[in-house]
């Protein structure tokens, strides 16, 4: 049976993954026996090499599962699948370019009996100012739609119950921008115990992020009109 599996996009990160998968894999040594934790790494249509760089790192790395998207279709999607694959009790949603902490998954694995979702919250963030102005915008999108305040509900960095994401699947698009935020409105909405975690943030390590503030901004959008339609669909959910 597989207790946990960390679920990843990547795009372009040929530089740090491998340094980042082999610290998650001996963080996850620590505390899970063989076979009852996995990595599952979509890679985004990555164009630096990072595609072959995964497919070697598949055969070294125990419990590495590695899926490619047929062409670059942004993180959402190639999240969506990465769940969709996993087969763990529990999912862990972590970003690909080394900025998490691994041994703060503790933080979140050890108060998993308190809630359904556990949000890591990045306290200090480690992000240029374009992000944090998008994580405030995003933060009204959250209260607007679900009523409730999270403080980082798109934050990279989630402890997901299986039974959670079994529940809002059926109302997520695959293609949507950004299902991790989905996942928290919908958790809200449909009375799932969510709870924030203060975790550590830490300055990217090598090369830059690929969105920049025009980019950002009508993701934000695009979300929030994905958060409308979303909110409909878990209206038509069944009951609990």
């Amino acid at each position: 049976m597989i207790d946990l599996s960390v679920v990843m996009p990547v795009y372009d990160e040929v530089a740090v993954i491998e340094q980042v998968l082999r610290e998650h894999r001996d963080v996850l040594d620590q505390r899970f026996a063989a076979g009852a934790a996995e990595l599952v790494v979509v890679d985004d249509g990555s164009t630096d090499g990072t595609g072959a760089l995964l497919d070697r790192l598949a055969g070294e790395i125990p419990g590495l599962v590695v899926l490619h998207q047929p062409r670059n279709a942004g993180p959402g999607p190639a999240l969506y699948r990465a769940m969709e694959t996993a087969r763990g009790a529990w999912l862990l949603h972590l970003d690909a370019d080394g900025q998490t902490v691994p041994h703060d998954l503790w933080r979140l694995w050890d108060r998993r009996d308190e809630a359904d979702l556990l949000i890591g919250v990045r306290r200090p963030r480690r992000d240029p100012v374009h992000r944090l102005v998008v994580t405030r915008m995003t933060r009204l999108v959250v209260w607007a739609v679900s009523g409730r305040r999270l403080e980082d509900a798109n934050a990279p960095f989630k402890l997901i119950r299986r039974a959670l994401w079994d529940d809002l699947r059926p109302a997520i698009d695959p293609t949507a921008f950004a299902p991790s935020l989905l996942l928290g409105l919908g958790a809200v909405r449909r009375g799932w115990r969510v709870v924030e975690i203060p975790v550590s943030h830490r300055q990217r390590p090598v090369g830059r992020s690929t969105f920049r503030m025009g980019r950002l901004a009508g993701a934000v959008l695009a979300a929030g009109r994905q958060a409308v339609t979303f909110r409909r669909s878990v209206g038509r959910l069944p009951e609990r």
